[in-house]
């Protein structure tokens, strides 16, 4: 298994500094896991296992999404809109135009679908 890079940043390095000493002060000579896990407390979390699980939620919504693929967005469109599951057709009191997807079907799903954006070409 790979280590993972684990960062850590305090906004109040006295009270993290503070807050270590006295743990250390209570454990004369922690072992590595103590040690992760007095840091992890200093820093305001349970754990290590905590600051972990924090890290890893902060990255996945820093990072950005990927763009939406509309092709395949299309094609799902168009298996998901046959006849057959559009049997009900558009809701009752929708005209025909409002209810058409931008692929051009006559299902309400077509424009959910697509999310309003316009088919690729």
């Amino acid at each position: 298994m790979s280590r993972q890079t684990i960062p850590l940043a305090t906004a109040d390095l006295s009270a993290f500094v503070r807050h270590l000493a006295g743990q250390l002060a209570r454990n004369a000579t922690p072992g590595h896991v103590e040690l992760i896990n007095m840091l992890a407390r200093a820093a305001g979390f349970r754990n290590f296992q905590h600051l972990r699980a924090a890290t890893v939620a902060q990255q996945r919504f820093d990072r950005p999404e990927p763009p939406c693929d509309l092709t395949l967005v299309e094609r799902a469109c168009a298996i998901l809109t046959t006849p057959a599951s559009c049997a009900t057709g558009p809701p009752a009191g929708a005209s025909k135009s409002s209810a058409s997807g931008p692929s051009g079907h006559s299902c309400p799903q077509a424009r959910r679908c697509m999310n309003g954006r316009s088919a690729p070409a």
